[in-house]
């Protein structure tokens, strides 16, 4: 009877031992092999992609002309949210259908409010100290792609709702592709400022010299963001170290990390994505991502996020025109070293 017993406790803790998924990946890690966003990509144009993480939860805003058949580029949004699955090493996206998240309601009116028969392309959000949510963007209503402002406050007494066009340089040249930066920044929305840094420059993209450079603005100490945007009187924009002779283009900043487009020479096709850092209080030399994450076609507006201690990586976004894809610009998600 008592080997009887012995045996039924081995087999039940073997059983038991059995219904548990076996943990053979510690931290999750993003892919190092690019690719594609499938559930985002249709046969026309995705591209340009902002990305809001809450929670277990992102939002994902992008530009897409699929909604005009081809036509002119609308900025899209979806409740995302991803998985890491530990026993396999599987990472997957899924859309979400029915967010309960207060922000998401915020986007959607924003969205509704931007888009129109216009462009709108390289999206970027952030929440300010006061709690306004902020979107800037580029759009070409008036023949040359300016940036503009659209501001949410929390309540509708502090709530500027309309598309302010803002000009950082001179009026006959575009300007797009907006970021900022700040020592130990990272844009958020659940995160305070005081945990989360705060913005120190406003990096952006601009063809006032006839190709395509980027440049950065500095931010006081202890202003709104967005109320220094408006005042013109204090814009003082200049060239970043990084640019080359060619096209510097579609910049984003995250944490040290700025990553852009150059169609400079020693690529792998038109359009490569680039990488500097910011140390010892200044931008290093660009490195270009290799062959690894480069095609023979375009790779365009890269964009990093997740850096989360459960992930050994960061994830980047960016799109690509390569053989392969949907149709047109794709959008495509690839890991990369933290340092």
């Amino acid at each position: 009877m008592k080997y009887k017993s012995l045996a039924l406790i081995t087999m039940i803790l073997f059983l038991v031992a059995g219904c548990f998924p076996k943990i053979k990946y510690k931290t999750g890690k993003f892919p190092e092999e690019v690719t594609s966003f499938d559930i985002l990509n249709t046969q026309y144009d995705e591209m340009n992609s902002d990305l809001h993480v809450i929670g277990g939860n992102f939002i994902m805003v992008y530009s897409s002309n699929y909604s005009s058949f081809g036509n002119h580029f609308d900025l899209m949004g979806k409740i995302m949210g991803f998985s890491f699955d530990q026993e396999n090493g599987h990472l997957g996206f899924g859309e979400k259908y029915d967010p309960v998240i207060d922000y998401s309601k915020k986007l959607r009116e924003q969205l509704y409010q931007i888009n129109d028969p216009c462009n709108q392309r390289g999206p970027y959000s952030f929440q300010e100290s006061n709690g306004n949510y902020v979107f800037l963007y580029s759009t070409d209503c008036d023949g040359l792609s300016k940036i503009a402002m659209n501001t949410q406050g929390v309540t509708s007494v502090n709530s500027r709702k309309t598309n302010e066009k803002l000009r950082f340089m001179e009026e006959d040249s575009n300007e797009m592709y907006p970021s900022l930066y700040g020592k130990n920044f990272r844009k958020t929305i659940d995160h305070a400022e005081e945990m989360n840094g705060k913005p120190e420059k406003l990096i952006f993209t601009s063809d006032a010299d006839g190709k395509f450079d980027i440049y950065e603005v500095d931010i006081p100490e202890g202003v709104v963001v967005s109320d220094f945007m408006q005042d013109k009187q204090n814009f003082q924009p200049r060239k970043l170290t990084i640019n080359s002779s060619f096209n510097d283009h579609a910049p984003a900043v995250f944490g040290d990390i700025l990553v852009f487009a150059s169609d400079r020479p020693g690529g792998f096709g038109g359009y490569d994505l680039y990488y500097s850092q910011f140390k010892n209080g200044a931008w290093t030399s660009p490195v270009n991502f290799g062959e690894r994450i480069n095609s023979a076609s375009d790779e365009f507006r890269p964009v990093v996020y997740f850096d989360h201690g459960s992930f050994e990586n960061l994830l980047m976004i960016f799109s690509s025109d390569r053989l392969g894809g949907k149709g047109g610009f794709d959008l495509y998600y690839v890991g990369i070293p933290k340092n």
